[in-house]
């Protein structure tokens, strides 16, 4: 049986994000370290993280985004949120 899906990754995602089953694929969960947005708190991530680790049967990443800056707006929309000028 072929897998519909290669993999997947978790960028910037929302605070209520959960994984309620095992997986098997590779998995990385890439985040801004100092995300401004009020819905995408990095330890939020952090633990979305840990919980994936432990319960899946391929290779777990977590990517830590540094630097960039804020464009003005929404910061749902745009700036570190969106990885504006920022590096791994």
């Amino acid at each position: 049986m072929q897998k519909m899906l290669a993999g997947v990754i978790f960028s910037g995602s929302r605070n209520e994000t959960d994984v309620q089953q095992s997986l098997d694929l590779p998995v990385l969960v890439m985040h801004h370290q100092s995300d401004p947005n009020r819905w995408t708190r990095f330890p939020d991530a952090e633990k979305l993280f840990e919980k994936i680790k432990k319960s899946n049967k391929g290779i777990t990443a977590f990517s830590v985004v540094k630097g960039g800056q804020d464009e003005g707006g929404d910061p749902t929309h745009t700036g570190r949120h969106m990885y504006a000028g920022a590096q791994l």
